[in-house]
């Protein structure tokens, strides 16, 4: 998983962040037929798709038939972060849903989650009759996520990618080398294979190794072979794409001003309890700062 790899081989730092997907789930669970009917999704195909992207990043997939509440994992899972080992149990949390299609939101389930990895099976019982860490799940998504908030999330992440390419990078690299390098670790999880040339002073190899990716989840896929040409001229020729900053631009491209880049509150892009995920988070901040600076990510 890319995630763990950055981990240990560059030291970075995880904050796991909570957030409340379909909050008005009861407590038994509701079926997945239930969830999606009169949307036209094949659920068995979503499940497949779903699958395969798990196997390209090494982890397992179950097959489940019910969603359940997640609200009291994520309280349990912020108690367990202040625990000495306690992320632990983000891992057993992801296994028992996404594998084993345990109900995490059945208090007697999470506290035996809880205990398998070691934290104390009394302190994680009041943690989920007493809500003791209600508040401050609470407190984390009150207003979703405001653009100060994006930025710091984009910036942070492409500051971990960046680490890893200087870290192992053993030749000089002019700047738009570096940034081009910076872009493939962020769209593949690392750089490495790109990095072995540009050591051994092979940048050609470089720009048409970038040139050949082409894959997202292990299928084609025609914006990440475009956006990867684009990448291997940064690197060849320090071409980046022509900036688009004025507001008649902005307006050419549907947006009536500069503060339409983000609503207020990113919670338009999320599920309709309001709060974004994380991935859509990250994606509304590579396009704002694609839309301000012309250089896609």
């Amino acid at each position: 998983m890319r995630i763990e790899r950055l981990r240990k081989e560059h030291g970075v730092q995880i904050k796991w962040v909570h957030f409340p997907l379909h909050p008005d789930t009861p407590q038994e669970g509701r079926s997945l037929e239930d969830l999606f009917a009169g949307r036209g999704y094949d659920i068995p195909k979503m499940q497949a798709q779903m699958r395969a992207r798990m196997e390209a990043e090494g982890l397992p997939y179950g097959t489940r038939t019910m969603t359940y509440n997640s609200r009291l994992a994520q309280e349990l899972g912020a108690w367990a972060d202040t625990q000495p080992g306690g992320e632990a149990i983000h891992d057993a949390l992801f296994r028992a849903y996404f594998v084993e299609a345990r109900n995490i939101g059945d208090p007697e389930v999470l506290v035996e989650i809880a205990q398998s990895v070691g934290l104390p099976a009394e302190q994680a019982r009041e943690v989920v009759e007493k809500r003791t860490f209600k508040a401050q799940i609470d407190a984390e998504f009150a207003n979703g996520l405001t653009e100060e908030e994006a930025w710091q999330l984009f910036q942070s992440d492409v500051a971990n990618f960046a680490q890893a390419v200087k870290s192992k990078a053993q030749t000089a690299l002019a700047q738009n080398q570096f940034d081009a390098l910076v872009m493939v670790a962020f769209q593949k999880g690392n750089a490495n294979d790109q990095l072995v040339h540009a050591n051994s002073g092979n940048h050609e190899a470089v720009a048409s190794s970038i040139e050949a990716i082409n894959k997202s989840g292990g299928k084609f896929s025609s914006g990440v072979a475009s956006r990867m040409k684009k990448v291997a001229n940064i690197y060849r020729h320090g071409l980046y794409p022509k900036p688009e900053t004025t507001r008649e631009k902005l307006r050419a491209r549907g947006l009536k001003d500069i503060k339409d880049l983000y609503p207020n509150k990113l919670n338009s892009v999320g599920n309709k309890f309001g709060r974004p995920t994380e991935e859509n988070q990250k994606r509304q901040a590579e396009l704002a700062y694609f839309r301000m600076t012309g250089t896609q990510i």
